[in-house]
């Protein structure tokens, strides 16, 4: 599996999971730079998960801090939505 089709599954199981709290806007999943290029990736390692509301975004939290999800845990947490915009993770 290519890091590109691998990257889609990622995504698209953090989607699966956090869509049973809500209505899932974007997932966010910042990788590594091209080799070579020494510059620090803000939120490397970590999803970010946009919802349609609040409410959603707190149960997702509420649900999964904590949790082991993909062999790590879970650190749920909120950031500001003009930050998750211009992915300053």
């Amino acid at each position: 599996v290519s890091s590109a089709a691998s990257d889609v599954y990622k995504r698209q199981d953090v989607r699966d999971e956090c869509s049973k709290f809500g209505s899932v806007v974007e997932v966010a999943i910042p990788r590594p730079r091209a080799p070579g290029d020494e510059t620090p990736v803000p939120g490397l390692g970590r999803a970010f998960v946009r919802y349609e509301t609040v409410a959603g975004a707190a149960a997702a939290r509420d649900a999964l801090h904590g949790r082991k999800f993909g062999g790590k845990v879970v650190n749920a947490d909120f950031i500001d939505v003009d930050a998750f915009e211009r992915r300053a993770f």
